[in-house]
């Protein structure tokens, strides 16, 4: 190829030209983009890019979305439209920011419906006017009026203020009077509903086979559904669901998390989660968690439920309580979810249940999760300081009422008051772990009295021993008001004054004992400081049973005297004066009880006769001490530490050989 290739500089029109092609030189290059319409065709500083609509023969254009679209399965290569919002703006959010599908209904007035006047439908397509004003959104209900309430459709989009496209085929009427409904309502078999003073209330009849189901199709986890609701009755052949479900108007969806109030006890429910991907779960692929109602709820009167379903958890919450959570059998996360209330006639029942549902709400919502490297590396969070539940009636509650139950799956402490007790009344305090069985509990005061009933105002504390705490009434009320309280404490409960105290004790600053350790007593007045110390008045021997490494008290004589003389008090003291003349043994003291030995603890002796004699001290016959005692010279002898004696032997005294001796001998007898 020529390496310089001249050719003529361009001079207008639809041309690229270029002087030196061959090369790197370009001293002219003109683009023209569209034609010379409007404002003509030359780029420059002034006119930078000089298109209009007319000049264009294909636009860039954006398709308006509202919310980031549900998991359809794997990603297309098919080409896209960018999006934009209603104001024109470039649509970039992501999954993570969105929380659009989440509804909420409070049933105003007496229909769920709301006119959309007079529309006509081509397919999906519903065409009509001032959709805007009648404050319809996407996942709303459509239906024609005239049709019955099984064609509730779905709404898929808005696609204007005169259009709005259904999520699937509508069968029923073409054209006519219209509304639109936050939730659909399917009655089959005889099951009814109305709407009245903000509630809606469904009626089962008594067909096997009736069911009644009020909801609306959201999407897939993280859902959290709630929703107030009262059953009139629980009956055989009789459920009441409450929660996530499959969409189905069909009895047996192939996964669910709900409550279910089946069985006849209105104190309980069933907290149930399950899947299959092809048909209903069986028993091994359903998780089933049955729950007392907490704080003596009963199924009969408004009770909150709260499902929260998560991928990895599915939560059961009662009134604000956390009652169950299940892990091991959970829907999919790309499981489609509606949110409902529905009763079921399993069986011909006895008769017809009104169950009322005063408000539904979901929150349907995508997550961003913020974490760590190890899932087992958890960020703690603070519980609540307290929780409070209360219980007030006035006039006769009868026996055995349950006044409050406390699910304690989140304490470690309770405080108990009993405001007041209506009259007769006693209140039991008892622990479960399985909320059937009831073991009596001992609470204490802040004084650290104990008490396993109350009958009196009064305010009282307890450590959690275990899941559920109840008080019941143990005696009936005949009249007054009984006001209970309690506040639950995630921290545990403060040292109680009666637990023991064991180990290495340091005290400092002002201490003031009572209960078994007193600061004053005896004969009374003197209490307070110093620390006083006692002992016991003895007139005889100590126990005769003390061994050693035996504790001893002080021994006192009975004038209140500390024992601190030499020996024994006085009562066990002997004493004895004996003219000695021979060599035939005298007893100075008789041999004493077993284990009683006789101490010698000293002597006074005098010689008067014409030699030296000895003076000899027998342990019975056995001589333990021998004195010479010069002619008329006195011998006094001391023994510091007494001369020990065999027990239960006597003392004795001789001479060596006759003579005149006069001898005084004292001691104590002790064992």
């Amino acid at each position: 190829m020529a390496d310089n290739i001249t050719t003529n500089p361009g001079t207008g029109g639809d041309t690229l030209a270029a002087d030196d092609i061959g090369g790197v030189k370009y001293p002219r290059t003109k683009l023209v983009i569209g034609a010379d319409g409007v404002n003509g065709g030359d780029v420059s500083a002034a006119n930078p890019l000089p298109i209009t609509a007319a000049d264009l023969s294909v636009a860039p254009t954006g398709a308006a979305v509202a919310y980031w679209p549900a998991y359809m399965g794997p990603t297309s290569t098919e080409r896209r439209s960018i999006g934009v919002d209603e104001g024109g703006a470039l649509v970039t959010r992501g999954a993570v920011t969105t929380d659009e599908g989440t509804f909420r209904v409070n049933f105003a007035n007496t229909s769920i419906a709301v006119t959309l006047g007079t529309v006509t439908r081509s397919g999906r397509v519903i065409t009509g006017t001032g959709f805007g004003s009648a404050d319809v959104h996407e996942g709303d209900y459509f239906k024609f009026d005239a049709d019955a309430d099984t064609s509730w459709m779905q709404i898929a989009s808005i696609d204007s203020d005169t259009q709005l496209t259904l999520a699937a085929d509508y069968t029923g009427a073409s054209s006519g009077a219209a509304s639109r409904a936050l939730v659909f309502v399917n009655m089959q078999n005889g099951a009814g509903y109305s709407v009245a003073s903000g509630q809606l209330t469904v009626t089962s009849g008594t067909t096997s086979g009736a069911s009644g189901i009020v909801g609306r199709v959201v999407d897939y986890a993280p859902l959290v559904f709630r929703c107030a609701v009262s059953i009139s009755q629980r009956i055989a052949n009789q459920e009441t669901r409450i929660g996530f479900a499959e969409p189905t108007t069909g009895a047996s969806p192939r996964w669910f998390a709900r409550f279910n109030a089946s069985g006849t006890t209105n104190t309980t429910i069933i907290c149930e989660s399950a899947r299959n991907p092809t048909t209903a779960p069986s028993a091994s692929e359903t998780q089933s968690t049955t729950v007392t109602l907490p704080n003596g709820a009963t199924t009969a009167t408004i009770n909150d439920y709260r499902v929260e379903i998560l991928t990895e958890s599915v939560r059961f919450y009662i009134n604000k309580v956390l009652v169950a959570e299940h892990v091991r059998v959970l829907p999919s996360q790309s499981d489609i979810m509606a949110a409902s209330v529905r009763i079921v006639n399993t069986g011909t029942a006895a008769s017809s249940t009104s169950v009322v549902l005063d408000y539904m709400t979901t929150k349907n919502h995508n997550k961003l999760e913020i974490g760590i490297m190890s899932d087992s590396e958890q960020i703690v969070v603070q519980q609540p300081d307290l929780v409070p539940f209360a219980y007030s009636l006035a006039g006769v509650i009868a026996i055995n009422t349950v006044l409050l139950n406390i699910d304690c799956l989140r304490f470690r402490s309770l405080s108990i008051q009993a405001v007041s007790i209506g009259t007769t009344g006693v209140v039991t305090p008892e622990w479960s772990n399985d909320g059937t069985n009831w073991v009596a509990a001992t609470i204490t005061t802040a004084a650290g009295a104990t008490a396993t009933t109350l009958n009196a105002a009064g305010l009282w504390q307890t450590p959690v021993f275990a899941r559920y705490f109840r008080l019941r009434l143990s005696t009936a009320t005949t009249a007054g008001t009984t006001t209970l309280a309690v506040a639950a404490y995630s921290q545990g409960a403060a040292l109680l004054p009666t637990q023991p105290v064991s180990g290495s004790v340091t005290v400092s600053g002002t201490v003031t004992a009572s209960g078994t350790v007193g600061t004053a007593a005896e004969d009374a007045a003197a209490s307070g400081n110093p620390v006083m110390a006692a002992g016991v008045a003895r007139t005889a021997n100590a126990p005769t049973t003390l061994v050693a490494g035996d504790v001893v008290r002080h021994t006192m004589t009975s004038g209140g005297a500390l024992v601190v003389k030499q020996y024994a008090p006085m009562q066990v003291e002997f004493a004895a004066s004996l003219a000695l003349t021979t060599t035939t043994a005298a007893q100075i003291v008789a041999a004493g009880a077993a284990g009683i030995r006789n101490h010698l603890t000293s002597f006074w002796a005098i010689n008067t006769g014409g030699a030296v004699v000895d003076l000899i001290i027998l342990d019975g016959a056995t001589e333990r001490a021998r004195y010479p005692l010069p002619i008329n010279a006195p011998v006094p002898v001391t023994f510091p530490t007494g001369l020990l004696t065999t027990a239960a032997t006597a003392l004795n005294a001789n001479l060596s050989a006759a003579g005149t001796v006069r001898a005084n001998f004292t001691g104590y007898t002790s064992a």
